[in-house]
């Protein structure tokens, strides 16, 4: 069974963040999730990704061994959950 390690923010607008992992013919595709837990619409978001391979070693993006994911245009009202999906080439 593998272990997996969250950080929740206690102040959050946000909570329940998941990502999807797809193959797609120029690499891989993440989707994510979220819920708004906020009473404001959401218009955009930041999110830093840190990623794993099967041997628990840190996947590199470029100089960084995280990936910074923003997305703008957003409406999320509310108690809604959404998602969105970012390409990564290989």
């Amino acid at each position: 069974m593998k272990s997996e390690h969250r950080t929740v923010d206690l102040n959050a607008y946000i909570e329940n963040v998941n990502c999807e992992i797809k193959n797609v013919e120029d690499g891989k595709q993440l989707i994510f999730y979220f819920s708004n837990v906020s009473q404001e619409i959401i218009t955009a978001i930041k999110l830093k990704c840190l990623c794993f391979d099967s041997f628990d070693d840190r996947i590199e993006f470029g100089n960084e061994d995280f990936l910074e994911v923003k997305k703008a245009d957003l409406n999320v009202k509310p108690a809604k959950t959404v998602g969105f999906a970012v390409d990564i080439k290989q």
